[in-house]
This record gives structure tokens, C-alpha cells and sequence, in this order.
């Protein structure tokens, strides 16, 4: 099953507790402070969850996750970030397909079952090869 799940944000300290909060799982971790090194990483990576922050001065998480969706459509995205614009969040989920959006500062335990949740649901949705949901 892959476990990778790939994380975005231009802050290194937020990427460091990232790495913490996950060091016990078995999820395989990646991360990266620029979203342009990020979609290059990608095809490498080949993760099953894409978690990105929202507001970043190199690319708006809206535009990392529209290159995200064509590349690969079948990458569950999620928006991590302390931005709460209801506009901007709806553009987001309707442009780029966003599953799910996690504010910061986050609850880790929440954190941890959402990100799970999500690998599922990547497995789920690529072995019965119809899509995003279950009806």
C-alpha cells in the first residue's frame, strides 16, 4: 500500500513538526519548501496524499494543487493552512479539486486520522478505478 504522503509549506519549522508528528507512523514522508520543487518531485515521489499550505510567496497553494490535479488526478489534495477566506477555500475546492482542508494550527490527532483517512480513500478509489467516493 502506498503510504507516501507529501507535504508543502514555506515554513521549515511547520515542515519540522510535520516530520515529528509522523516520525512513529508508518506513513513515508516527503516534504518541501517550494511548491516549483515540489511538482518536480512528484513523479519521483508518487504519493498517494498531496498536503500543501494554502498562502506561500512562491505559488498560492490554489495554483500548486491545479498543477497537482492535471498531472495527477488521482492524488488526494489537502489545503493545511491558517487562511480562512470562504471565498478563496471554495475557488480551491471547486478549481482544484481540494478534498479537504485542515486549519492551522492543526489538532494533531485529527492531523494523523485525516492524513489516514485520505490514504484509504486514495487505495479505495484506485483499486475500483471509478473515481473519488463511494456511491
Amino acid at each position: 500500500m502506498n503510504k507516501k504522503v507529501f507535504f508543502v509549506d514555506d515554513e521549515k519549522n511547520v515542515l519540522n513538526s510535520i516530520k515529528r508528528l509522523f516520525r512513529k507512523t508508518d506513513f513515508e514522508i516527503f516534504i518541501s519548501t517550494d511548491p516549483f520543487e515540489a511538482v518536480k518531485m512528484l513523479s519521483e515521489v508518487e504519493p498517494s496524499v498531496v498536503v500543501s499550505d494554502y498562502r506561500m510567496p512562491q505559488m498560492t497553494g490554489l495554483s500548486f494543487f491545479e498543477k497537482v490535479k492535471c498531472l495527477y488526478p488521482r492524488t488526494i489534495r489537502i489545503i493545511l493552512s491558517a487562511y480562512t477566506d470562504i471565498a478563496v477555500t471554495e475557488a480551491a475546492m471547486n478549481r482544484a479539486a481540494i478534498d479537504l482542508f485542515i486549519q492551522k494550527p492543526w489538532d494533531k490527532k485529527e492531523l494523523l486520522v485525516e492524513v489516514s483517512n485520505a490514504v484509504n480513500l486514495y487505495h479505495f478509489d484506485n483499486s475500483n478505478g471509478e473515481g473519488y467516493g463511494i456511491f
